[in-house]
This record gives structure tokens, C-alpha cells and sequence, in this order.
């Protein structure tokens, strides 16, 4: 009698795991990193956020049905002090989880599936593409945030002053 009450109540929790139904999701931490050269010598800063991605089963209903997903579900961006009150920010956006995809995956492997997956134990470092770069901000008074202001990239010394410029980033 216990077998056979047992048998139901396996099968149950099969149909109703979400993998079963169409749902799968992958969750790992990545750290950006950003190395800058400065006349005082090279800054170098980074922080640690979880990533979650997932997708829909076809049959689900709505716009995203059968599709793949992510989000940045903890942590904060990094920051680098450039000289003393002067800060660099990476901002974490709807993009940011995309990085390890063009980072440690060729360009034209786009099994995204395979590579969350395999992202969730990868270990090592890598550079991030140029064009995979996080939005960077500063602050011309950090005490008030409607002076942020875009930095680019390419020309920190345009923004920071002479001999300031961004070596890499770098994920892991």
C-alpha cells in the first residue's frame, strides 16, 4: 500500500519541477573588473553580482513565451577612485548580465542555453570586448546625484585629466 501511494506522489513532484514544464534557469556570480592607469600609478576595482537567467517554455502565454531572460539579482556596481573625491562607476544595466556571454563564448556561438549552464561553474578571468563595455559614470559632486555625468570609455582624461585611461575590464 505505501509503494503505491508513493508512486503518485513521485510522479507529481516530476510534472510539477520546473524543468518539467519548460522552465530552466541558471544562476552564477561574476565580478567586473576595471583597471586604471592613473599618473599616481595603476586603480584597480571590481565587485561581485549574481546573475540570474531563465527561459519560458513555448506554451507559456505572453510576448517573452519561449524565450531566454536574465537580470542582475544582487550586488552593486564597483567603484574606482581616480584621484582623491574623483570616482569611476561601471553601471549595472539590462545589459550587464549579458558580459560572460561575449566574454568568454565566441562571437558566433549563440547557444545561450549551453553557456548559462556552463557558466555556472566556469572559473577564470577574461577581458571584456571593447564594444561590451558597461555604461561609466562619475559624479562632479558625489554628494548629489544630478551630477552624474557619462564618461567615455576610450577618452577617461577628457574627464579625469592627463595620464588617466582605462587599461581593460575584466570579467570573472
Amino acid at each position: 500500500m505505501r509503494a503505491a501511494s508513493a508512486a503518485p506522489s513521485a510522479l507529481r513532484r516530476e510534472w510539477t519541477s520546473s524543468d518539467a514544464l519548460g522552465f530552466k534557469s541558471w544562476n552564477w556570480n561574476q565580478r567586473l573588473i576595471l583597471e586604471v592607469e592613473t599618473p599616481q600609478g595603476v586603480v584597480t576595482n571590481g565587485s561581485v553580482v549574481r546573475i540570474e537567467v531563465g527561459t519560458t517554455p513555448k506554451w507559456a502565454p505572453g510576448q517573452g513565451a519561449g524565450g531566454m531572460g536574465g537580470r542582475v539579482a544582487a550586488g552593486e556596481a564597483s567603484v574606482v577612485e581616480i584621484a582623491p573625491g574623483r570616482y569611476l562607476f561601471p553601471l549595472l544595466d539590462n545589459g550587464t548580465e549579458q558580459i560572460p556571454y561575449y566574454t568568454f563564448f565566441p562571437a558566433d556561438d549563440k547557444d545561450r542555453e549551453r553557456q548559462a549552464a556552463a557558466l555556472e561553474t566556469m572559473r577564470g578571468i577574461r577581458n571584456v570586448p571593447h564594444e561590451r563595455y558597461p555604461l561609466l559614470v562619475t559624479f562632479t559632486d558625489i554628494a548629489d546625484p544630478t551630477t552624474v555625468r557619462k564618461v567615455d570609455p576610450a577618452d577617461l582624461a577628457e574627464t579625469f585629466g592627463p595620464g588617466v585611461s582605462l587599461r581593460r575590464v575584466t570579467s570573472k
